[in-house]
């Protein structure tokens, strides 16, 4: 008995020390027929801080930002959409020169829990969108 509670307790204190970081990915899918210029700044990428312009073929969907650990600074929260600001500055797009209507950390951009730590950011743009 006492080494099934001792046993329980150290389980118990391991998933209390396990570190609070969260790791999101930025995937951008074109629905629009056409190709798209799509320009972000971040300075959490894997990469390290990156601010470059991409080109995202019809039909195509990509991943353009990989995020590092990042750290809530509220604790242990979980993933959430609102820490869009901690994984990019901006995320902008263009189609024919005419900027989206669709802004980064809008609530139209489709947010995925893919794990306790993981999550996922998806910008879905169409003709509609500019």
């Amino acid at each position: 008995m006492y080494k099934k509670l001792l046993f329980s307790i150290f389980i118990i204190i391991g998933f209390f020390s396990c570190e609070c970081s969260y790791q999101y990915t930025v995937y951008v899918r074109n629905n629009t027929g056409e190709e798209l210029q799509v320009s972000y700044k971040t300075l959490n990428d894997i990469r390290g801080e990156v601010e470059e312009t991409v080109k995202v073929p019809a039909g195509a969907f990509e991943s353009i930002i990989i995020s590092v650990d990042l750290f809530d600074p509220e604790g242990c929260t979980g993933t959430k959409p609102e820490h869009c600001k901690m994984v990019a500055e901006y995320v902008n797009a263009t189609l024919d020169e005419k900027p989206s209507k669709i802004a980064w950390c809008d609530e139209r951009i489709k947010f995925i829990k893919s794990d306790i730590q993981q999550g996922e950011f998806e910008i879905i743009y169409t003709e509609a969108d500019f």
